[in-house]
């Protein structure tokens, strides 16, 4: 049995590869449909086309997969959009150990009020948009927490700025991480908008967000902004836009018993799905009947 794990897209072609190399079943576990956020990036007409060739290539790749697992139903429809593919949707969950450090009784600090983002920073997050936002709220202090590839730039456009009220921590251990959720009066994320994005698209991190009981102000749309609006754990807004996202801020500050609300209903879903463990409990089986011996 070969079990490959994306976001990285060509590590479902190589382990296909291998798997008919050894002749066993191929199970192809997508976090992203990466090939199609690339196809939809080309600028030029060499990209498109490049990317294009790319894009049939990779959903030739998992039509020929034994099994697909997607990691939310945004994700399991775009795969089964695109043939006679058994997919198994495995939803993202938080690991029933860090629910008791994600515990959300400890009250927020009194003092400045902290918005926190964390995670990757990278081109999807276009997390530049906090420093407009953060001289839009001079009263809040905006918090960073993770690395990537955007990081050093808007660092450096901030202190350019001299953008005071926003800070970068780089990688936080999850203790202090959880530490810095428990100070924070919201907790923010944003991707920008995509046609893959907003069919797709259900970060993960909101899961950790909301089991940490806080109010979320998501600037993003799709499925993830349907997910939050169904469960009443914050503000949506459009993507990188400043003054949305500084309006969403300002009314949960200004409104502590609703952003109560919002942190609580947050954490009440999270509670309420299965855990890690009990989310992989049908993939263990459909991998035990796909290759019992070797499951095993």
């Amino acid at each position: 049995l070969v079990v490959a794990s994306s976001p990285g897209m060509f590590i479902g072609p190589a382990a296909l590869v291998l798997a008919r190399l050894r002749r066993v079943p191929f199970v192809w576990d997508i976090r992203d449909v990466t090939w199609t956020y690339a196809r939809e990036r080309a600028t030029t007409r060499l990209a498109r086309v490049a990317t294009a060739a790319l894009e049939r290539m990779m959903w030739a790749v998992a039509r020929r997969a034994d099994l697909l697992v997607a990691a939310n139903a945004g994700i399991a429809r775009q795969l089964a959009a695109h043939g006679d593919i058994r997919v198994l949707t495995v939803e993202n969950a938080i690991d029933s150990d860090l629910l008791p450090l994600l515990d959300p009784s400890p009250a927020t600090a009194p003092g400045r009020p902290i918005v926190t983002y964390a995670g990757l920073i990278g081109r999807a997050q276009a997390l530049g948009v906090l420093c407009d936002v953060a001289a839009l709220v001079p009263e809040a202090d905006f918090h960073v927490a993770g690395d990537g590839p955007e990081r050093a730039a808007i660092a450096a456009s901030a202190e350019r700025r001299r953008i005071a009220n926003l800070t970068f921590h780089g990688y936080l251990r999850p203790d202090v991480l959880a530490g810095l959720y428990h100070r924070s009066s919201i907790l923010f994320a944003q991707l920008h908008r995509s046609e893959l994005h907003t069919a797709t698209a259900l970060p993960s991190k909101l899961h950790e967000y909301m089991a940490a009981g806080r109010p979320l102000v998501y600037a993003g749309d799709g499925f993830a902004a349907e997910t939050i609006a169904t469960i009443g754990s914050g503000v949506t807004v459009e993507p990188n836009d400043a003054a949305s996202i500084a309006a969403a801020v300002r009314e949960l500050l200004a409104s502590p018993e609703a952003a109560r609300r919002a942190g609580l209903a947050g954490r009440r879903y999270v509670e309420e799905q299965p855990s890690r463990r009990e989310a992989m409990a049908p993939l263990v089986a459909a991998v035990e009947r796909l290759s019992p011996r070797r499951a095993r």
